[in-house]
C-alpha cells in the first residue's frame, strides 16, 4: 500500500476489511491468502499470497483460439472461483 494512503483511516480499515475478507476464501481458482503484514523499517502495509507456479491469465488467453473447448472450461474454473 502507498505510504500516504496508510494515514486515511477509511483505506486502511478496507484494507483490513480485504484481508479479512480473503482469509475466508478458498478455492483452486484463486490465490491462497497468507497474512497482512507490516514492513517495519519503511512502515509499508501489504498482502502476503501463495505463489501460484504457471502461465498468467493473459498468456493462457493468449494460446486458446475463441472457439476452442478450453476456453469454455477456463470461463467455467473461473466463474467456479467467483
Amino acid at each position: 500500500m502507498l505510504p500516504e494512503l496508510t494515514a486515511n483511516e477509511k483505506v486502511m480499515a478496507m484494507f483490513h476489511k480485504e484481508a479479512k475478507a480473503l482469509e475466508d476464501l478458498s478455492h483452486p481458482a484463486l490465490v491462497q491468502y497468507r497474512v497482512l503484514a507490516k514492513e517495519p523499517t519503511l512502515g509499508l502495509y501489504y498482502i502476503v499470497t501463495g505463489f501460484i507456479d504457471g502461465k498468467n491469465l493473459a498468456d493462457v488467453l493468449g494460446s486458446l483460439g475463441p472457439t476452442t473447448p478450453e476456453v469454455m472450461a477456463l470461463a467455467r474454473r473461473l466463474a467456479d472461483g467467483l
